[in-house]
Order: C-alpha cells, then sequence, then structure tokens
C-alpha cells in the first residue's frame, strides 16, 4: 500500500517534516548524515512497526525527546497508520485510528527493504537468506503464515523436551513437526520456482541492453534444510544425534538458498558491484512474484543505492526501474538523476532531503 504523505515528529534528526510522495519512484539525496535512510526507516517503520536500523526502539527519538510519531497516508484507500512511542508505554500502531499488531501491519502495507546487509546477502548466514524468503511470503501467503507459525511452536515444544533428554516426549512432537515442515518446505518451493523464473526473465531482459554475463551464469539452489524424502524418517533417523545435540538439527528451518557461478558460490565470484546489483534484482523477482501469485504490491525501499554500482552496474539499475509498476522509494549520497534520467519516469520526484531539516 503506497504512502501518499508522511509526517515525522521527534525521529531521528527531524523534528517536524512532511512529505508528500509519488505512488511511483521517490529518490532522496544529500550528504551523509542529512537524514535520508532516517526517511526511509520512517516509511519501513509504519509498514512494519520495525526499524531496519535498530532494535532498540527507544533510540530512535530526536536528541533529548522521549517519544516520536510517524504517520503515513494513503490517498487511494483513504487509510492513515499512525506509529508512536512515548515514555514509558510500549509502541503503539494503529490503523484508522484502530490498535493493531505489528503482524496485521506487516500483512496490511507490507514493504521489501534493501540495505547494507541485503544487497551482501550472499556473504550473509542462512538464517538471513532464510529470514528474507519467510518474510516475503509470511505477509502474502495466510496459509504459510499459519503452517510457518505452527511450525515454530512445534519446534519449541520439541526442543524443549530434547533439552530435558525426554525422547519420548520429543518423538510425541515429531509428526505434526514434520507434516507442518513439509507444508512450508512445499509453499517455499513453489513461490521459489517462480521467483527464478521471473529472475531469469529479468536477466534476459536486461542482457539486451547491458552485459551482465557473470550476473546471467548465475544458478540458485534451494536447500531444503534435510537429506533424505521424508522430513519425519529423516527425524527419526536422527533420534540420537538430537538427542545428543538437545535441538532438532534438520528440517526447514535450517533451509537454505544458494548461489551459484560455476558450482562455486557466487560471493566469491562477484564484485561488491555485481553482488549488490544481484541482490536487487532477487528482491526485484520476488517482489513480481509476490504480486503475480498473491496480488501484493510491497513498497520497494532501496537504502544507498549508488555506493558500490559503477556507472555501468547503475545504468543496469535504471533499466530495472523502469520495469517497476508500485511504489519505489530509494536513496543516494548525490543527485543521480539527471533531467534526462527523469524524463524516463513517469509520476518520479526527487527530494533533496536538507529541504525536510527544522
Amino acid at each position: 500500500m503506497p504512502t501518499s504523505n508522511l509526517k515525522i515528529v521527534n525521529f531521528r534528526c527531524f523534528s517536524n517534516a512532511s512529505i508528500n510522495l509519488s505512488e511511483g519512484i521517490n529518490f532522496f539525496y544529500g550528504k551523509n548524515g542529512a537524514g535520508k535512510t532516517s526517511i526511509l526507516e520512517a516509511i519501513h517503520l509504519a509498514s512494519s512497526g520495525k526499524s531496519f536500523k535498530s532494535s532498540n526502539i527507544n533510540s530512535l527519538s530526536k536528541d533529548d525527546k522521549k517519544s516520536f510519531l510517524i504517520e503515513s497516508y494513503n490517498s487511494s484507500s483513504g487509510s492513515i497508520t499512525t506509529v508512536s512511542k512515548y515514555e514509558g508505554k510500549a509502541l503503539s500502531i494503529k490503523l484508522n485510528n484502530k490498535k493493531i499488531t505489528k503482524i496485521n501491519l506487516l500483512i496490511e502495507s507490507p514493504s521489501i527493504i534493501t540495505d547494507n546487509h541485503t544487497y551482501s546477502f550472499t556473504n550473509e548466514t542462512p538464517a538471513f537468506r532464510r529470514k528474507m524468503l519467510d518474510k516475503v511470503l509470511f505477509v502474502s501467503d495466510s496459509s504459510y503464515r499459519e503452517s510457518w507459525m505452527q511450525y515454530q511452536r512445534l519446534l519449541k515444544q520439541r526442543n524443549a523436551a530434547l533439552r530435558t533428554q525426554d525422547a519420548g516426549l520429543a518423538n510425541a512432537w515429531s509428526t505434526k513437526l514434520a507434516t507442518n515442515g513439509e507444508v512450508i518446505t512445499k509453499s517455499r518451493i513453489d513461490f521459489l520456482n517462480l521467483v527464478i523464473s521471473n529472475f531469469h526473465t529479468l536477466l534476459d531482459y536486461l542482457s539486451k541492453k547491458h552485459s551482465i554475463n557473470q550476473l546471467k551464469k548465475i544458478d540458485i539452489a534451494f536447500l531444503k534444510g534435510w537429506d533424505g524424502e521424508g522430513l519425519l524418517e529423516e527425524i527419526n533417523n536422527r533420534e540420537n544425534i538430537d538427542i545428543k545435540a538437545k535441538t532438532t538439527t534438520k528440517g526447514p528451518h535450517k533451509a537454505d538458498i544458494q548461489f551459484l557461478y560455476k558450482n562455486t558460490e557466487a560471493k566469491h565470484i562477484l564484485s561488491r558491484g555485481e553482488q549488490k546489483l544481484l541482490s536487487i534484482i532477487w528482491t526485484y523477482s520476488q517482489h513480481k512474484t509476490i504480486k503475480d501469485m498473491f496480488n501484493k504490491e510491497p513498497v520497494l525501499i532501496l537504502d544507498d543505492i549508488k555506493s558500490e554500482l559503477d556507472s555501468h552496474t547503475f545504468e543496469v539499475f535504471l533499466s530495472l526501474l523502469e520495469l517497476i509498476e508500485t511504489q519505489v522509494i530509494f536513496s543516494c549520497i548525490e543527485d543521480i538523476i539527471s533531467s534526462k534520467i527523469e524524463d524516463k519516469f513517469k509520476g518520479l520526484k526527487k527530494f533533496h532531503v536538507e529541504q525536510f531539516k527544522t
């Protein structure tokens, strides 16, 4: 759900700012410390109830202020989302003045953030890549969300039994855990197959304009988290191993997505700029799949887009930007959108962040 107007009060370096956004492409530029990332952070906070910069919500207030408020207005639906934090009180999230949970906020107005961690996701842990996958499925697919939450509860119960060395109780949870685990895995595979198809389609399109030979040679492999066919059989075969480890050692909670270049992990071959471009194309491939499968249109947020992109890879990004039909919000230190580039995009708005500082 796109943001038409963003109001920020006592958030990070902003005392009071109001920003009218385009439902298409929005570009923020300004020097380091000007507040570019803070604006993106506020937009993400208004769509998730979480900061992508800090887990300490209390630290987000400006200077010595003890509170902050973020208000996001969508002109198409007429809905207003308010996220606020006051001293001594928990974070408050309201949609049209009615309290909602972070989960419901995510479902109502999802966003996909790409920042420094996401740009180097091939270098990150399997848990990070798994979380990227789970988040988009969680907010898009209600059946996946239910199965995923049930699996987490069952996994917690089985691991608790394993910690007390109670094999009988651990086995009592195994069947349901395996059943939910295989449901989760099927949903992941079905989704990823379409993401990978969209990924290669995008690469084919981009390669007609740009030289991206390295990226075109990338193979993507999904590791489901266990080795055999059936998860229950795998869990039963590893009973002694799990008891010794005091945890469930195989299952979808150990899944990973590998990006390979000639059977070598892509992170060892691609330059930093190529890795960043790969992450952007992969993110958009997920975004397009969400739209195709679930009719959802998450806002795409890209922080510090130009860093580590040379002129060639930046041109590839601009070609990709032409394809995106939903709201995009991205930032850069310098004004990289010339009038010639601006003419390519309908509904593009540029913002010099200094103008919002009060």
